[in-house]
């Protein structure tokens, strides 16, 4: 049984020295944690987001200093051209003439090369259209005017020479194989005379003329040199980075960058001047440091003039392309504990690089929540005058007004301008980076008239929002709307205009830029009531269907459309020269294919080129859009499918 301990009274004095006042426990409300600067606080939500990453230090952390920087991403493109002859040797025909007379051996004798035309100077005397792609390619042209004729050394021109057996040597004959030279076939019984001539036989090489054909030339007696010249492109490109801070390369290369600066120049050699070139280039007056057109043009004369020296290639077209991010570097200090291991002299100070605004859409399918739109350095460009700093507020969404499978269009109001444009968002992130170069182009320079007009356009998380002018319906709506609604054609005379100013369009892109678009389609031409833009003529166009059979998966339609026989139109109410016109487009062989300036000069598209068709074509098109808003709705007349 357990021993039961007996109770201890306790004095009051000591009960008040050890118990503990009911105000002093730990009752009250914990605090709070400490509020830390927006950008620690960014800063530590990111760390919190690494698995294997710990964010208690920055608990006690303290903001230093926040500094503004600015990076470069710099471009170069310069298409290299090298060419050289190709000279080839074949067997030819030799007519022998007597061309000259010799007093000191007193007789005539012709010479033994008969020239062509002189190559001349093969870079300045020809010319060749240069590629548009950054690929490695080649042309060539044969010379057939340079080709020349020399006489065969061996046989003098003759063809033949004399026989090499070493019994004949010339005469025809040798020693007969049955008689041995007697002419007489000795037997036991009898004497038998040979069939031969005294001994001897023709010769078996020169079946007894003592002459055989010149191993040279094959007996034709001479050459002909052929001269053919080659051409080779290949494209130098250089990336390089200036910055005023210590951003790793890897880090610039995969954050979101806006386009600063582009330019393009064709031709180029090396006599032109860098400094004309980027003469447009505006120095960035917040970071001075930073010398761009310095660093630009140590960069030409370094990486792409110098191998030039040489002389083997010659300069032909130069691209620049400049690309801007601006980010800030913060500074903080940590408390005692923590020291800085890479720069132990910087103590308890840490720095760390931060992009306040990666993207400028905070979201992409609501534009309702825009945080700005900072469109080229923060501009809209509606016309050379009209330059507008947006916000969110100054947008308004109107709605949608197309979908596809490049992206979304939205119709938007410029509030401040009262301005109606299309917002179209691409969600082929690995093009856009490619359609903001090509936009800054278009805005920088657009003197055609068929081209749609730009005004501004955005990388945000690696998608492209374009802003550019807003035109009534696409072709595709359009034509699809005509023919498979209204149960109508098109009239002849007007998909006639369409090539035509389509064609404007083309030639004006691959002669002042040097693009040329890898596909054009009805979804890419816009309508209006009074104006036609770029892009695109199309099969479907004159037949309102689709080209290739629907029949089948994707599989047996790409092998119909790179395997099978080139399309043809058959349609019998379409003209002659229409139907000519398209089956010539539609060659698959692209040496068949005529160039713009041979289009231009086809009877189906010269009727275009005046001045009552442009009309005609005005009025139906005005009408036929008109009569499409009074039989469909408006989702009806940009989303219609067949």
């Amino acid at each position: 049984m357990a021993k039961v301990q007996p109770e201890l009274p306790l004095d009051a004095v000591q009960l008040s020295e050890t118990a503990i006042p009911i105000e002093s426990t730990s009752l009250s409300p914990p605090k709070s944690p400490r509020q830390l600067p927006k950008h620690l606080a960014d800063f530590k939500h990111y760390v919190d987001s690494k698995c294997c990453y710990h964010s208690v230090a920055l608990d006690s952390a303290e903001l230093a200093d926040v500094q503004p920087k600015a990076a470069y991403r710099c471009q170069m493109k310069t298409l290299m051209e090298s060419r050289d002859l190709d000279w080839t040797k074949k067997a030819a025909s030799w007519q022998h003439e007597t061309v000259l007379f010799s007093e000191t051996l007193g007789r005539a004798f012709e010479d033994t090369k008969r020239p062509g035309r002189p190559v001349g100077d093969i870079w300045d005397d020809y010319t060749f259209d240069l590629p548009s792609s950054d690929s490695k390619s080649t042309d060539e042209r044969p010379l057939p005017e340079c080709s020349y004729l020399t006489r065969c050394s061996d046989c003098r021109g003759k063809g033949l020479v004399q026989c090499q057996n070493y019994e004949c040597k010339g005469s025809g004959k040798i020693t007969c194989t049955r008689c041995y030279g007697e002419g007489k076939v000795r037997t036991i019984d009898y004497i038998e005379y040979c069939n031969c001539s005294s001994g001897k036989i023709n010769c078996p090489d020169c079946k007894g003329g003592g002459k055989i054909h010149c191993s040279n030339c094959k007996g034709y007696g001479g050459f002909r040199h052929s001269v053919t010249l080659r051409v080779k492109w290949h494209t130098c490109i250089t990336t390089l980075y200036y910055q005023n801070s210590f951003l790793p390369e890897k880090r610039m290369e995969k954050a979101q960058r806006v386009l600063y600066w582009a330019n393009t120049q064709l031709p180029w050699s090396q006599n032109s001047s860098i400094d004309n070139f980027l003469l447009s280039l505006r120095e960035d007056e917040a970071h001075e440091n930073i010398n761009l057109k310095a660093n630009l043009t140590k960069q030409y004369r370094e990486k792409h003039m110098k191998p030039t020296s040489r002389g083997s290639e010659r300069m032909r077209r130069l691209i620049c392309t400049i690309e801007r991010l601006d980010f800030e570097e913060v500074h903080y200090t940590l408390d005692e504990k923590y020291v800085n291991k890479r720069d132990s002299t910087l103590g308890q100070l840490f720095m760390y690089f931060h992009s306040p605004c990666s993207f400028l859409f905070s979201s992409r399918s609501s534009s309702s929540s825009m945080k700005n739109c900072n469109i080229k350095y923060g501009q809209l460009r509606l016309s050379e005058i009209e330059l507008y700093e947006c916000t969110a507020n100054d947008l308004i969404d109107r709605g949608i007004i197309g979908k596809g499978s490049y992206g979304v269009a939205h119709k938007m109001e410029q509030e401040k301008s009262g301005t109606m444009m299309a917002r179209v968002y691409s969600n082929q992130s690995v093009e856009a980076t490619e359609i903001l170069n090509e936009l800054n182009m278009f805005m920088t320079e657009n003197n055609c008239l068929h081209l749609i007009q730009f005004y501004g356009g955005l990388l945000q998380e690696g998608y492209c929002d374009v802003f550019m002018q807003l035109m009534d319906t696409s072709l595709d709506h359009f034509y699809k709307c005509v023919y498979h609604k209204l149960n109508q054609f098109i009239p002849e005379n007007s998909v006639a205009y369409v090539a035509f100013t389509i064609l404007q369009a083309l030639d004006y892109l691959k002669s002042r830029w040097v693009i040329s678009l890898r596909s054009v389609t009805p979804w890419s031409v816009l309508l209006s009531r009074t104006t036609i833009k770029l892009i695109g003529f199309d099969y479907k166009l004159s037949t309102g269907y689709f080209s290739f059979s629907k029949s089948g998966n994707d599989i047996e339609l790409a092998v119909e459309i790179c395997q099978g026989p080139s399309l043809e139109l058959t349609i019998a109410r379409l003209s002659h020269h229409c139907k000519e016109f398209v089956n010539t487009c539609l060659n698959k062989d692209e040496n068949q294919r005529p160039a713009y300036e041979q289009l231009f000069e086809n009877p189906f598209v010269q009727q275009a080129n005046e001045v009552s068709q442009a009309q005609h074509f005005v009025a139906y098109c005005s009408n036929m859009i008109d009569l499409v808003d009074k039989t469909t709705d408006t989702f009806d007349q940009y989303g219609f499918r067949p």
